[in-house]
């Protein structure tokens, strides 16, 4: 009757280990794959703060490139204005030496 009972109680014990081991295999494959997601959005993350620095840096150059085609039109500006006085004063010059 002893060997009966100890023999119960280790046959509990076992099938209790094994559902034990059961519950923590399928607790480490849950975290396995939540690992996995996260490093998947880790690699996503990534991505997007390259494509946004990627994005600014040629932000940064078209404002670059902006600010010199604006000094530049102000350049030609001003020379086509001096270049219209010229004209002006050579007209005038012209059509005092026609009367």
């Amino acid at each position: 009757a002893e060997e009966i009972k100890r023999r119960a109680a280790l046959d509990s014990a076992a099938e209790a280990t094994r559902a034990s081991a059961q519950e923590l295999a399928q607790r480490e494959n849950f975290l396995e794959h939540k690992n996995e997601q996260l490093s998947q959005l880790e690699i996503s993350l990534n991505a997007l703060r390259q494509n946004i620095e990627n994005r600014e840096q040629k932000l940064n150059q078209a404002e670059s490139d902006a600010h010199e085609t604006s000094l530049q039109l102000e350049k030609e500006t001003q020379r086509l204005a001096q270049a219209n006085e010229t004209l002006k004063i050579r007209t005038a010059d012209i059509d005092a030496r026609a009367h």
